[in-house]
């Protein structure tokens, strides 16, 4: 009914006319552009006619029979395959599927990789394959969000891609807690540099993944003897003596300065002489965490480091202020009085 309108409106189309559909008419250059063509023709319809009837604009079908347009859409296909009178399917099978777009990296991780592996040449598809990972995983490397990547990738990616440990370092691993001294980021740095992970450093170490993420936080101190740091300067292959002059001093909680307990009064005399915790410790022969203890009121020394301390400190412990020590080491809170 629609078409007799339009037709009744036009005044009535010529048999001069109707014979010339199809003819000096831009070739088609698609088969689905041909299909339309021939479909419409053998309804006796113009592009505008089409377009009315299948709500499509006529500069749009007009695109889609010479073929500078060859994607329809759902709704185009039904309103075709209606007007035109042929199946939905016969227009899809001859629809080509939209080229995904090319995604390009996001971070600076896959602008690296990404540039690396058209330097050398590599397809998407060979640098999976020498990875041994899928194609999906290869993509991902490059146009993930993500600026890290996992420990197990370190070293295949420097032997496919012929980079240097340094180019890397700074991409693997995930860091929760930025480090807040010189000498753990540069212990940090130069783990990642290597490659190696908490876990895997703290096994060459002897010491668990989370004593090294102290170490790097500032969380974990080393001894005066510094035998700990000693081997992890061999281990990453870093100068004892530069880890060393980074090393923050160690702090320790010390007791209220005071005469009226014996911590406060080892606290104020170790104060007098310009002393700290590990030197008077190096002078009584103990450790300084038991200095420590000692000063907080958490430890009760026996009588021969008293007689220790008395010698190192040059004074005299007043009695009162001189705990007994229980059996096994336990510390008694009664004073003794003189």
């Amino acid at each position: 009914m629609f078409l007799e309108s339009v037709r009744q409106k036009q005044g009535g189309l010529s048999m001069s006319k109707t014979q010339q559909l199809g003819k000096n008419m831009s070739p088609s250059k698609t088969k689905l552009g041909k299909f339309l063509r021939k479909c419409r023709i053998k309804l006796g319809l113009r592009q505008v006619e089409v377009g009315r009837l299948s709500m499509v604009k006529q500069s749009d079908y007009s695109h889609f029979e010479t073929g500078r347009s060859k994607y329809l859409n759902p709704k185009q296909i039904k309103g075709l395959a209606k007007t035109l009178k042929c199946q939905e399917v016969e227009l899809e099978i001859l629809v080509p599927p939209k080229p995904k777009p090319k995604q390009e990296p996001t971070t600076e991780l896959g602008l690296l990789i990404r540039n690396r592996r058209e330097e050398l040449g590599l397809t998407i598809e060979t640098f999976a394959k020498k990875l041994k990972i899928s194609l999906a995983q290869a993509k991902c490397l490059e146009t993930r969000i993500a600026e890290r990547m996992k420990y197990k990738l370190f070293e295949p990616l420097l032997r496919v891609l012929e980079l240097k440990p340094s180019d890397l370092g700074r991409f693997v691993g995930w860091t929760k807690n930025e480090s807040l001294t010189s000498l753990g980021q540069v212990i940090r740095s130069r783990r990642k540099e290597l490659g190696f992970s908490l876990a895997s450093l703290g096994q060459k170490l002897g010491i668990t993944r989370e004593r090294v993420r102290q170490i790097e936080n500032n969380r974990s101190s080393f001894s005066n003897k510094g035998n700990k740091l000693k081997k992890i300067a061999k281990i990453l292959n870093l100068n004892f003596s530069e880890l060393q002059a980074l090393q923050p001093a160690r702090r320790f909680k010390r007791g209220k300065i005071g005469t009226d307990t014996f911590g406060g009064f080892l606290t104020a005399r170790r104060v007098e002489l310009h002393l700290t915790q590990y030197e008077l410790a190096e002078r009584v022969g103990i450790s300084p965490n038991t200095i420590c203890a000692t000063e907080l009121g958490k430890f009760v020394p026996n009588s021969d480091m008293l007689g220790k301390m008395a010698t190192a400190l040059d004074c005299v412990i007043p009695s009162q202020l001189i705990l007994i020590p229980r059996k096994r080491g336990r510390p008694r809170k009664d004073l003794i009085n003189s």
